[in-house]
């Protein structure tokens, strides 16, 4: 959605585009939306140059359950380093932050053999954050 352009030239451009832009919303699109928005990611990789992605896997989402598949295969044929992020949009507690920066960090240390800057910030208490 960030890429996304509203015309303001007429006030019927402006409305066509800020409804097509709450159309597309991203829950909204992602569950009625069909596969479109889905692929967009190679685009959006090739427009910003992009070499790794962070995938989200919505826990609850089995539209995306069904093209995880689908997107191993591509990010092998295109030579792409990525890993997926499980979460759950509605309750934090189903896979904690703690875990997803322990994924994260990870996945750094293992497979792209970097080294934390920061120490320190690899593990910390975040239990009374929102």
């Amino acid at each position: 959605m960030f890429d996304m352009e509203i015309r303001t030239d007429s006030y019927e451009n402006m409305l066509e585009d800020v409804a097509t832009y709450h159309m597309w919303a991203p829950m909204r699109r992602m569950a009625v939306g069909g596969m479109h928005h889905i692929f967009e990611l190679w685009e959006y990789m090739e427009k910003f140059n992009c070499d790794m992605v962070a995938m989200y896997d919505q826990l609850q989402c089995k539209g995306m359950q069904g093209v995880h598949g689908l997107f191993e295969d591509e990010f092998r044929k295109r030579n792409v380093n990525a890993f997926w992020i499980p979460h759950a949009l509605p309750d934090c507690r189903t896979v904690s932050r703690a875990e997803i920066r322990r994924q994260i960090n990870d996945y750094m240390t293992t497979v792209m053999h970097e080294e934390p800057l920061d120490p320190s910030l690899l593990d910390f208490d975040d239990s009374m954050t929102w």
